[in-house]
């Protein structure tokens, strides 16, 4: 599997822990509907470059998206939390833009993440 499109109004959450952990995943495109994505949904997958979060998505689980290679992150303005190590050990991160006011952030939200950009 490369890409995964997720059909509107589908809740990530409901997927088991480590769903798409050390998938082949390139790419996550999720739709408008889609609120929350589960704890560690997308853990592992070596080969994620590139997210695409709608404007309805509120709350990012824990260690969701630790170890992927993303180089850079935009987060919505509907967000509201980002959840505990939710992108740890992403150490090729160049830019992280928050389209609205920060949301809440638990510890080690990005913990041995390097930003090497603005």
């Amino acid at each position: 599997m490369r890409e995964l499109q997720i059909p509107s109004g589908t809740k990530i959450g409901e997927y088991k822990r480590n769903a798409f952990e050390a998938s082949g995943l390139t790419g996550l495109f999720l739709p408008a509907g889609v609120t929350e994505i589960g704890d560690a949904a997308f853990s592992y997958c070596f080969k994620l470059t590139e997210i695409t979060f709608p404007d309805s998505l509120k709350r990012i689980g824990k260690e969701t998206f630790i170890q992927t290679p993303l180089t850079s992150i935009i987060f919505p303005s509907s967000l509201i939390s980002i959840g505990f190590n939710s992108f740890e050990e992403i150490t090729g991160l160049q830019e992280i833009t928050f389209l609205g006011h920060a949301p809440q952030m638990e510890a080690g939200c990005f913990s041995e993440s390097e930003v090497t950009g603005k």
